[in-house]
């Protein structure tokens, strides 16, 4: 399926885009020195992603990458497994070691159960294979709840997964963008009152907004910032991944959410074929949708 290819593709373009200004929160300094930006840049000189190709991944697009190696060798989600993966990759890996991967190692290595208590957004975006195999599967949910908490133990977190994951399967089958978020929103409160929050911003500079919401990592800022960006942009997705690069801080978590929104409602057909073309792991995402055979 088209919308599924563009979930799994959205969401590693709006990790790759973001990439070479993720972290830098002075908005006037993304402004000056991203001007004229439309295409992925290599990254030589970056104080938290350092030699990268153009195109290429923040350590959140790698470890969605990881995932998705982990689903293909077994056909599927198996928790042992991705455990056993992860600890593995994440224990040598050259990139950028974050606070929750830190922790979790630890506990993870200890023979703890769950990994770290972040709620970063980017604990659920690197869960996107997840949701391509598995979409039309019961257990998915379940499988969504043990991959979340392997890395990022938090209810809030959990929560947003839960109703951002709800609205993408709605868009799967074909429910228009918005319609879908406030579908999904009247189905719990608590859905509703994150959805009302953002409101609150939808007529503001995009820029300013998130500012004032919160530029930093974790669900509580990222995903209302994320969503905004969705809501003001549900068809126009360069528009959307510009906007999300010069607002600044974990743009790399909130590129991954909106891209796997818009890539989802629009289909990979729709995406821009540049960004497309120049993926890192372009073959990898083909040969895994291929397999599945959508």
């Amino acid at each position: 399926m088209e919308r599924l290819r563009g979930l799994l593709f959205g969401a590693m373009i709006g990790d790759a885009y973001a990439l070479p200004a993720h972290w830098i929160y002075d908005t006037e300094k993304i402004a000056t020195g991203f001007k004229n930006y439309q295409d992925y840049l290599p990254i030589s000189n970056h104080m938290f992603h350092n030699n990268k190709p153009k195109g290429s991944q923040t350590h959140y697009g790698d470890q969605a990458l990881l995932l998705l190696r982990s689903i293909a060798s077994t056909n599927g989600f198996d928790l042992n497994q991705y455990r056993t993966h992860w600890l593995t990759y994440m224990s040598q890996y050259q990139g950028y070691i974050d606070h929750a991967t830190k922790e979790s190692l630890t506990r993870l290595s200890s023979g703890g159960n769950t990994g770290s208590s972040s709620d970063d957004l980017g604990g659920f975006t690197m869960c996107v294979p997840l949701i391509v195999q598995h979409f039309d599967d019961d257990h998915l949910f379940d499988f969504l709840k043990k991959a979340l908490k392997l890395t990022h133990d938090d209810e809030t977190l959990l929560l947003h997964a839960t109703f951002m994951t709800k609205v993408i399967l709605e868009l799967i089958i074909g429910k228009p963008l918005v319609k879908a978020i406030y579908h999904v929103a009247k189905q719990d409160p608590e859905y509703q009152a994150l959805l009302d929050f953002t409101l609150r911003f939808i007529s503001e500079d995009e820029v300013e907004a998130i500012k004032a919401i919160g530029q930093s990592c974790s669900c509580d800022f990222a995903t209302p910032s994320a969503l905004l960006i969705i809501l003001n942009h549900p068809n126009d997705f360069e528009a959307a991944m510009k906007i999300n690069l010069l607002a600044g801080g974990d743009s790399a978590a909130r590129g991954m959410l909106i891209g796997m929104l818009l890539g989802a409602e629009m289909g990979i057909g729709h995406l821009p074929e540049h960004l497309v073309a120049h993926l890192q792991c372009r073959d990898l995402l083909n040969a895994f949708t291929d397999h599945k055979r959508i």
